[in-house]
């Protein structure tokens, strides 16, 4: 962003130009009314404090939200480091808590992987993984009608063979009166 530009005004300027819509509704106040000393400074400042996610909401979501979803396990675990942010979480403790968010299938293989082997190591392994059980896996199925299933469907055939059989003699009353 500094391109060489010193001025606090100047680089104010530039940045309220490019804010999104969201993000400069919520320092509304600093865009209306400029502030006299260091502007850029304090916008830099508003827009951080106001659009971050707390630690403590961080580490919430760490521990509790966090899933693999639709990302690669690699993809997972670069999040759960993201989240982590400034605390100093024990490489055993994040390990655990990414493991337990993968498939069972490929928990089991790599629970045979042995302590030595790196997290990010893990990750790939697990990717590759998540890779072939994805391709072996994608199978469309049917699952046959319970009793249920047919039970209600022969009861709304029913319904519907007496409504078109009413509809028959009110059209048949009708042509007559008519």
């Amino acid at each position: 962003m500094a391109r060489g530009i010193q001025s606090q005004a100047t680089k104010y300027a530039h940045i309220v130009g490019a804010l999104p819509i969201e993000i400069a509704a919520g320092v509304g106040d600093l865009t209306d009314h400029v502030p006299e000393s260091e502007p850029y400074d304090d916008i830099k400042a508003a827009v951080i404090q106001r659009t971050s996610v707390s630690d403590e909401k961080r580490l919430q979501q760490l521990l509790t939200s966090c899933d693999l979803g639709d990302k690669r396990p690699s993809q997972l675990l670069r999040h759960m480091k993201q989240l982590a942010g400034p605390y100093k979480l024990d490489e055993a403790l994040l390990k655990q808590t990414w493991f337990q968010r993968l498939p069972h299938s490929v928990r089991q293989i790599l629970s045979v992987s042995g302590k030595s082997v790196a997290l990010d190591d893990l990750a790939d392994m697990a990717d590759k993984m998540m890779e072939v059980y994805h391709d072996s896996h994608c199978v469309n199925s049917l699952q046959p009608a319970g009793s249920a299933d047919i039970s209600c469907l022969a009861s709304f055939q029913r319904q519907l063979t007496q409504l078109t059989s009413q509809l028959a003699s009110l059209q048949t009353t009708i042509a007559t009166v008519f």
